[in-house]
């Protein structure tokens, strides 16, 4: 009779060892790195064999993709549903930005993952992490597209590049975070982020705005290509 229950049971048993696998994958690559970081320390930090992880995950790159979904989608789904009750273009951006800085601060070591030793490489793109990091960069789109329906942001100013512009720039300031030589105030650099897009892409009736704009879009534009060239640089020297 007790039978039919059996497989529910064994179902949410790997269930829950699988979420203990990725949690402590998540804390073991943080704190060592993806070289460093071994299946053997994620076992034994689980308290199984190493083999068990195997019964879940074909391989540690396979694992430590799905410990940085885990770790972005619950950060992103709160981001998007507290910003749903947030009011006025300024505070939106603001608050968007701030939750991505808070990233870096918080754990820079999950972060630093994602920049040198997920994106860059080809089993990223189509992956699931890959769509959770599309929804987070969305959420800064769609606040400006929102913005410039409302009359609210200078028409004709092309969101995406704002959008990816904002972001290479939050990386590029965070830098010293992800590197452990310094730190980020998180609320200051959101309020200079959000000053520098709005000043420059909010209505404007000057005519000197489309310098301010122009000059502004350059400076991050230099940015965004710095942080390419560096990622490509260490894409080669991982396919040697």
């Amino acid at each position: 009779m007790n039978a039919p229950h059996s497989q529910p049971t064994r179902g949410r048993r790997g269930e829950d060892r699988r979420r203990e696998i990725v949690q402590a994958a998540r804390e073991v690559f943080s704190a060592r790195g993806y070289g460093d970081a071994s299946m053997a320390a994620i076992a034994e930090k689980v308290g199984v064999v190493e083999g068990a992880l195997y019964k879940h995950f074909g391989s540690k790159r396979e694992l430590l993709l799905e410990a940085a979904r885990a770790h972005l989608a619950p950060n992103v789904a709160a981001t998007r549903e507290e910003l749903a009750g947030i009011s006025g273009v300024r505070n939106r951006v603001r608050f968007v930005v701030w939750r991505h800085l808070k990233e870096f601060v918080d754990d820079p070591g999950m972060c630093r993952l994602i920049i040198q030793e997920i994106r860059p490489y080809d089993d990223y793109r189509g992956s699931a992490l890959h769509e959770v990091i599309r929804e987070s960069t969305r959420l800064l789109e769609r606040v400006l597209v929102e913005a410039e329906h409302a009359g609210e942001l200078r028409p004709g100013v092309p969101t995406a590049v704002v959008r990816d512009l904002v972001y290479g720039g939050i990386e590029h300031l965070a830098f010293r975070v992800l590197s452990g030589r310094g730190t980020v105030d998180a609320d200051l650099i959101a309020d200079q982020i959000t000053d520098l897009v709005l000043g420059g892409v909010e209505g404007a009736s000057k005519p000197e705005s489309d310098g301010r704009l122009e000059a502004q879009i350059r400076r991050l534009e230099r940015v965004v290509e710095e942080l390419s060239a560096t990622a490509k640089q260490k894409g080669s020297r991982h396919g040697t």
